[in-house]
């Protein structure tokens, strides 16, 4: 991931250029809060999202329409609620970075791991 990308899509969304959108935000208001509001941004289909949604599932219908004249098998129906994407992010693995990060420290102090 690029370094600059959190920062791209936010002087886009604010509709900015880079350097002053940097500079009218300070690093903790942008992660903490710019970067979990862009996030949530991607399951909240915009105007434009809906309106292809639309246009899929009647794309759909219709072939489906044409599937019962032909001799193919029609497909099951869709509706607009089937057709929105979930975008789900993977959670970070604290507990293995935690252990690996313990370890580390531990061996570096000349401890061992109690077992």
């Amino acid at each position: 991931m690029n370094v600059y990308e959190g920062w791209l899509t936010l002087a886009s969304h604010l509709r900015m250029p880079l350097r002053a959108c940097m500079q009218s935000h300070t690093h903790r208001e942008y992660k903490n809060l710019w970067l979990p509001y862009l996030d949530k941004q991607w399951n909240r289909p915009s105007r434009t999202d809906n309106y292809l949604m639309q246009v899929a599932v009647e794309i759909r219908r219709v072939l489906n329409l044409l599937c019962v004249y032909g001799s193919k098998k029609p497909a099951d129906a869709v509706t607009l609620t089937q057709m929105i994407l979930k975008f789900v992010q993977p959670k970070p693995q604290l507990k293995k970075t935690q252990a690996i990060s313990k370890g580390g420290w531990l061996r570096a102090v000349g401890l061992r791991k109690k077992t």
